[in-house]
């Protein structure tokens, strides 16, 4: 009787390369998560019944960043960062205008059960009130 010599490097490396096919594709990773980044987005926000503004936030896991203005032809220019925890978004904010850096503050916002929008309040250290945002469609 004759014996066939046959290598197992090829069996080996197809093994191999099939492990990491099924890996990289999720198949052995069970189903992937989506991450929902529920804050970012482009807002038109309020402060009150008389101050409006349009606002831009970003999101890379926790930390949410931004920009917003308001006022007329929108001379005030304000940064936003912050910490999201569920659906709880708080931070500092820092505003200025034309003159240079104005004044800055912490702010706390809940956004809404819809993501359509947060309610939430600001504060600098000596006054403060009510902050809200509708998100753009």
């Amino acid at each position: 009787m004759k014996h066939c010599h046959v290598s197992k490097w090829p069996w080996i490396a197809a093994g191999v390369l099939a492990v990491l096919i099924l890996t990289f594709s999720g198949c052995l990773r069970g189903r992937g998560t989506v991450v929902v980044l529920p804050w970012a987005g482009v807002y038109d926000v309020s402060w009150g019944d008389n101050i409006t503004g349009t606002m831009t936030l970003q999101q890379k896991g926790d930390n949410v960043t931004g920009v917003y203005t308001y006022g007329h032809l929108a001379d005030v220019n304000g940064v936003i960062t912050g910490d999201a925890l569920g659906g709880t978004l708080a931070g500092t904010w820092e505003e200025s205008n034309e003159l240079g850096p104005w004044r800055d503050g912490t702010f706390s916002f809940e956004l809404l059960e819809d993501e359509s929008g947060f309610t939430g309040t600001w504060h600098d250290g000596w006054v403060g009130g009510p902050w809200s945002g509708t998100r753009h469609e």
